[in-house]
């Protein structure tokens, strides 16, 4: 699928910004905040450490700013040991492409689970897509119910997550 210019624009933009930084560590908290916009979400989550058979997981930055009144850790531990797309990326540690979550799972499963029932009820979101950023780190950008992940959605997450992929690269090449 083609994107729009003005997407491709924008991750011209976050190339620039990215590999112009003299920061030793990426701007996880501001990555958030340009995902949540580009994919036109209500709240996007950049989860550290995840393991879902443990039930684990640490939400390294968020956006938007209201987020972070939310007892955000403790939500990722309740929601991970049943969420499709950490379910889904553990049993298929080799797969990182960015999914939506009827990516993996049918609607009205996942609608049976426990992770959609807390999503749902503390941070009112529905809809879902993850853009991986190794084995236990990634992007999870939420869209309240009715407003689905669309292809446009789909092809800018797989277009952007090889930038922010390589540009974390980049700067542990350089911190070396």
């Amino acid at each position: 699928m083609d994107l729009p210019s003005r997407d491709y624009e924008r991750m011209l933009d976050l190339a620039v910004a990215l590999l112009g930084s003299t920061q030793p560590e990426l701007d996880w908290p501001q990555l958030a905040v340009e995902l949540n916009d580009a994919l036109h979400g209500v709240l996007c989550l950049f989860v550290d450490d995840m393991q879902p058979s443990r039930k684990a997981g640490h939400v390294k930055a968020c956006a938007p700013e209201w987020a972070d009144q939310l007892r955000l850790d403790a939500l990722v531990r309740q929601t991970i040991g049943d969420h499709p797309l950490a379910a889904y990326y553990a049993a298929h540690d080799h797969d990182r492409t960015p999914l939506a979550l009827t990516d993996v799972i049918a609607r009205t499963g996942w609608h049976r689970t426990r992770a959609y029932a807390v999503l749902r009820s503390e941070v009112g979101v529905d809809h879902q897509i993850a853009l991986p950023m190794g084995i236990t780190r990634s992007f999870l950008i939420c869209r309240p119910p009715g407003e689905e992940i669309t292809d446009r959605d789909r092809g800018y997450a797989r277009q952007v997550q090889p930038l922010l992929v390589t540009a974390e690269k980049h700067l542990r090449y350089l911190r070396r």
